[in-house]
C-alpha cells in the first residue's frame, strides 16, 4: 500500500504546511504502523487495498475501498500521534510552526497533549472501524494478529456504554479488559465454555444470528453486574440468561449438549421403599 502525502492531509489537516516537510520527517513512523497493520490484516487482504478492482463489484470491492480508508487514517493518524513529541514543531492557533522561526512562539505542554488525545483519539476509531471491515473480510482466520482482538464478547469500545462510560475510546476498552476478562470466565461456566467459544467466534466472522445477538447483549449487562458487585441484579439478571437460553434451545446446541446443561437438568436422587438407607437432602 502506498500512502501519499495527500492521504496524510486529509486524515491529518492540522499538520498540512505548505510543504510535505512533516509528512516526509515522520516516514519511519508510517512505515512501521503500515507493517502492523499489515500484519493484522493479513498479507492476503492488505495486498489487495490498492487495487479494490481486483475484487468483484459488489460488497467485497466496497469493503475493501472503506477498509483501505480506514487503515490510511489509522497508520497516519497513528504514525502521527506518535511522532509529535519528536517533531521541531509548536502548535499555534493557525496550525503548526517549525521551532527554529523566531516569529513563532511554542505551544504550551497542554495543547500539545490536547492535540495528542485528540490525533489517537482519531486513530483509534479508524482501527475500530476497520476491524469491522476486516471481520466481514475474515481476517481473523487469517492473521493471528487480528483474531487476538476478537477473544471477548466485548472486542469494540461501543460495548462499553453498558458500564455507563458515556464517550468510551479503545484505551478505555483496554483498560477494562482484565476486569472482563475475568467475569468472562465466570459466565462460561454459567452459559457452558462451549456456548461462550461459539458467541465469541460468532462476534469474530460478523456471522452472528439475532438471537445471539440478544444473548450476548444480556451477558454484557451479566457482566456489568459481576464486576460491579451487585448480587442482587447479578443473580436476577442470571436467570434471565438461563431462561432465555432454555426457551430457544435448539438455537444453542453447543449448551444444549454440554455438560453444564447436564450438570443443571440433574435430578436429585430419590429415595425407594427397599433402599436400605434414606438420602435426606
Amino acid at each position: 500500500m502506498v500512502i501519499t502525502y495527500d492521504d496524510f492531509k486529509e486524515c491529518c489537516p492540522a499538520a498540512e504546511m505548505p510543504d510535505a516537510a512533516v509528512f516526509e520527517s515522520i516516514a519511519s513512523q508510517i512505515e512501521t504502523w503500515r507493517d502492523k497493520f499489515r500484519r493484522l490484516a493479513s498479507p492476503e487482504i492488505f495486498d489487495r487495498l490498492d487495487e479494490p478492482d481486483a475484487a468483484p463489484v459488489g460488497d467485497d470491492y466496497d469493503r475493501l475501498t472503506r477498509l483501505r480508508r480506514y487503515i490510511v487514517g489509522a497508520i497516519c493518524s497513528l504514525a502521527f500521534w506518535e511522532a509529535i513529541p519528536q517533531l521541531d514543531l509548536v502548535l499555534t492557533p493557525t496550525g503548526f510552526g517549525v521551532v527554529s522561526n523566531q516569529n513563532v512562539a511554542p505551544a504550551s505542554a497542554e495543547r500539545v497533549k490536547a492535540l495528542r488525545t485528540q490525533i489517537r483519539r482519531q486513530g483509534l476509531l479508524y482501527f475500530e472501524e476497520a476491524l469491522e471491515e476486516l471481520r466481514r473480510l475474515g481476517a481473523p482466520e487469517k492473521s493471528p494478529a487480528c483474531a487476538r482482538f476478537f477473544r471477548s464478547i466485548f472486542w469494540k469500545s461501543g460495548h462499553l456504554h453498558v458500564f455507563g462510560i458515556p464517550h468510551p475510546t479503545y484505551d478505555d476498552l483496554v483498560a477494562k479488559l482484565p476486569e472482563i476478562n475475568r467475569a468472562q470466565m465466570a459466565l462460561a461456566k454459567i452459559i457452558s465454555p462451549e456456548l461462550m467459544a461459539a458467541l465469541i467466534s460468532a462476534e469474530a466472522s460478523a456471522s452472528a444470528t439475532p438471537l445471539q445477538k440478544i444473548l450476548m447483549s444480556m451477558l454484557r449487562v451479566l457482566c456489568v453486574y459481576d464486576i460491579g458487585g451487585n448480587p442482587e441484579l447479578w443473580r436476577s439478571q442470571r436467570l434471565a440468561v438461563i431462561g432465555f437460553i432454555e426457551e430457544h434451545l435448539d438455537d444453542f446446541p453447543e449448551y444444549r449438549d454440554s455438560n453444564t446443561y447436564q450438570a443443571n437438568h440433574l435430578k436429585p436422587y430419590e429415595n425407594k421403599a427397599g433402599d436400605p438407607c434414606f438420602f435426606f437432602g
